[in-house]
């Protein structure tokens, strides 16, 4: 398992071993209330489930499955998906029974829909659908991911029943009556937008003022990490937003992701066997479903780092390393204004801008990559714990800034800058360097992290 930020770790206090059977049976839909009480459909199982103070309970459905409303304990599901608090009680996507179910009172009824799978809209159970799962509540509204009919819909007030956004399959931005979905799957708000994984589509989406736009995405499976227009998903399944951030469960590449100032990172690559659904979050603890291994998985998410600085909070430094630890393009917290770098830890950083994401400790591969990529000069003299030097720090610098197509041919001597004992690659790229502002004077090793940051900050 590549665990990038955080530490992924089994939800092991929710059962014992000998529990296992009469919990769930694959764990999907989660919602997570402002007393840390959990919610859980059970889509195979056909039920939901309570987590309270680390005890699992049965809420709702009995595990033969069916259809049927009653009391909690023996009403029928068929595949029970998401959940969500709606008026007094709890809205269920019943996937399978083409359904919205409404808990409330401990009692079990149908909101819209029950039918046969189709594309009706009428109030209440004369309504049809396909396939519902992602479910979201503003307000009086419902909205719900049609999935197979490739829309979205809403539920009123009055149990009226109309598509919200979407025309047909496929996949196309713009007004919501001629916008396109492929498998609209997860949905969450936040401050008035409406998100949504377009699963079939691998993008993130969102809906406002009448309009329907792609974050991420663009129509094909991959799994890149980058900036929003490289940025790649495969199976987009649930999402969560805080903060600004939204986090996703990435299925199809058995990992969890976020976005978050505009570029797409991967925070936990749960492993080619995972399938994660569906997220929730406490405090820095984010829950995750797990479709392949039946479980509850969670990543306790890295609080901001602490700087450890001899500049003070109020320097250039000070934010420039805080901006860079946020983005990850550094995995380290202990960058000291004046001290030296190592190879391993310049490497390393490079990496995480280019998007290719590489453990501290796996020093050859970063270096191989490195090399491939025309970064150094000399592979074999790059070891993991030797300083950086600067004519190795410029030259880096300067082939990494030509990566993105920059001009990185000095036009003159800046300053008069004089430099003795170098080979002519490494004088050049010292001069780029200096007349850059990422080395500021001619002391070895001195201020390089602290004036590489900064450049990096005001050059993003």
């Amino acid at each position: 398992m590549k665990k990038i930020i955080g530490t992924v770790t089994l939800l092991a206090f929710l059962w014992t071993p000998t529990a296992w059977a009469a919990a769930w049976q694959q764990p999907n839909g989660l919602w997570l209330d402002e007393t840390g009480r959990l919610l859980v459909t059970d889509l195979i199982g056909n039920r939901i489930f309570v987590v309270n103070d680390g005890e699992t309970s049965l809420f709702s459905g009995d595990h033969i499955g069916g259809y049927h409303d009653l009391v909690n304990d023996k009403a029928l599901y068929h595949e029970p998906y998401d959940l969500v608090p709606f008026w007094q009680g709890y809205a269920v996507s019943d996937r399978a029974n083409h359904a919205i179910r409404y808990i409330v009172d401990g009692k079990v009824k149908t909101l819209a829909g029950g039918n046969s799978p189709d594309l009706i809209n009428k109030p209440t159970t004369a309504a049809a659908f396909h396939h519902p799962q992602g479910l979201a509540v503003q307000g009086k509204l419902l909205y719900i991911a049609d999935t197979d009919n490739h829309i979205l819909r809403q539920l009123d007030a009055a149990g009226n029943v109309t598509t919200l956004a979407g025309s047909q399959k496929g996949f196309q931005d713009g007004l919501f009556k001629t916008a396109r979905f492929n498998q609209p799957t997860g949905l969450a708000i936040e401050d008035g937008k409406l998100y949504l994984t377009d699963s079939g589509n691998h993008a993130l989406r969102f809906l406002e003022n009448g309009m329907v736009k792609t974050i991420a995405g663009n129509g094909e499976a991959g799994y890149v990490d980058g900036v929003l227009a490289i940025a790649r998903f495969n199976q987009p399944k649930g999402l969560i937003l805080k903060d600004g951030v939204i986090y996703i469960a990435d299925y199809g590449n058995g990992a969890i992701r976020q976005i978050k100032n505009n570029r797409v990172t991967t925070i936990a690559d749960l492993g080619p066997q995972a399938k994660p659904v569906d997220l929730a979050l406490w405090e820095n603890t984010l829950l995750i479903t797990d479709e392949e291994s039946h479980s509850l998985l969670t990543i306790e998410l890295l609080p901001q780092p602490s700087i450890i600085t001899t500049e003070g909070v109020d320097t250039p430094y000070y934010y420039s390393i805080q901006r860079a630890l946020s983005e990850g393009w550094l995995d380290s917290d202990t960058f000291v204004a004046n001290a030296t770098i190592s190879h391993e830890e310049w490497l390393a950083a490079l990496a995480n801008l280019y998007c290719y994401r590489y453990p501290h400790t796996v020093i050859d591969n970063v270096v191989a990559w490195a090399n491939q990529m025309g970064l150094i000069r000399y592979r074999y003299n790059f070891k993991a714990d030797a300083a950086l030097s600067r004519a190795e720090l410029a030259y880096s610098s300067q082939q990494f800034a030509e990566k993105f197509g920059y001009d990185t041919k000095w036009k003159q001597d800046p300053l008069n800058l004089t430099i003795t004992n170098e080979e002519q690659w490494a004088k050049d790229a010292l001069r780029w360097a200096y007349g850059n502002g990422l080395i500021v004077n001619d002391v070895p090793n001195k201020g390089l992290c602290a004036h590489w940051l900064t450049h990096l900050e005001e050059n993003r």
